[in-house]
């Protein structure tokens, strides 16, 4: 098959199914070949993302009529789920855990800081303080 056949068949098949790795097994082609093809062709590598893109967008609209489905059938998991993902009202509030603190990191460095100021001045001090004795005793 031509190289550009075999190009359009992959991004057909990339619309249906937004996961390389999936495509190139559906035309038959290698992972490497399909990244080969992005890096020699910008087109390609547009069109490429674009249809992942068309992909996902189809995947994701199937995913919500599942969701949707199930509400119909009263399906109390699927409500749960829908509540909490769309309506601010049901959504639970995040937590950070113990051990999960983003501002960890700038305290620590903070407290690192004042550490070596502290030193510094105490340092600073102790060598007026020792040069004020030897000037006494002198």
């Amino acid at each position: 098959m031509k190289k550009d056949k075999l190009k359009d068949k992959f991004l057909e098949s990339l619309e249906r199914t937004p996961i390389i790795q999936v495509a190139c097994e559906q035309v038959g082609i290698s992972r490497n070949t399909y990244y080969r093809w992005r890096k020699e062709d910008v087109d390609f590598s547009l069109l490429a993302e674009d249809r992942i893109n068309v992909g996902i967008n189809r995947v994701n609209d199937y995913a919500e009529s599942n969701v949707l489905n199930g509400i119909k059938k009263g399906d109390p998991g699927y409500t749960k789920y829908w509540l909490n993902s769309r309506h601010k009202m049901y959504r639970r509030p995040f937590y950070y855990k113990p051990g999960d603190d983003p501002l960890k990191e700038e305290r620590e460095r903070q407290e690192i800081e004042k550490a070596e100021r502290e030193t510094a001045e105490w340092e600073r001090q102790w060598i007026e303080e020792d040069k004020e004795k030897k000037n006494k005793s002198t």
